[in-house]
């Protein structure tokens, strides 16, 4: 993956856009983490994250996983955390550095434990479940990052509105 260099990094955000970016991934910890694989192929895998307040995001996984592999590989990856209703997404890219010991990675499997708590009826992790080695973590730093709210309206009239140089939908008046 290529590191961006826009004005979407971290230090040029205000204090209001991060505290937008924070708030919304604590309320919505779960995403899509994409990394690449030795051969170059995408893999996507869903992850519950925390996030700090310098906006680094951290996920527990397990050292035989194919993200494991491919961060330890490449150490690029990109995230993508949705909210459906609202159309809200936020987007980053960024270098993952695993935990460097197990008490950083038993916080980070703690903060795992609290998103599956306060947002599934099941709050055992995904995670927990699969077989594929011990509990590893990583740290992502993000060098690019983007909060977009893309909701325009609440009918599909308006949607209709939205889409009207689309022949295929038409012109809905």
């Amino acid at each position: 993956m290529e590191q961006h260099t826009t004005d979407n990094s971290p230090a040029n955000l205000s204090d209001g856009q991060k505290r937008a970016i924070i708030d919304f991934v604590r309320s919505h910890p779960d995403g899509v983490i994409a990394t690449i694989s030795p051969d170059g192929d995408p893999q996507a895998s869903v992850v519950y994250f925390s996030i700090d307040d310098d906006l680094n995001l951290s996920f527990t996984t397990k050292d035989k996983t194919r993200k494991a592999q491919n961060i330890r590989q490449h150490g690029r990856v990109s995230v993508a955390i949705h909210q459906a209703d609202s159309q809200t997404v936020v987007k980053l890219a960024g270098t993952a550095q695993e935990a460097a010991d197990q008490d950083a990675v038993s916080a980070i499997y703690r903060q795992t434990v609290s998103a599956a708590e306060r947002t599934a009826t099941d709050t055992v992790p995904p995670i927990a479940r699969l077989n594929a080695g011990d509990y590893t973590a990583f740290t992502i730093t993000p060098d690019f990052i983007q909060m977009l709210g893309c909701g325009r309206g609440d009918s599909y009239r308006q949607a209709l509105e939205h889409a009207t140089d689309q022949p295929e939908y038409g012109n809905p008046n």
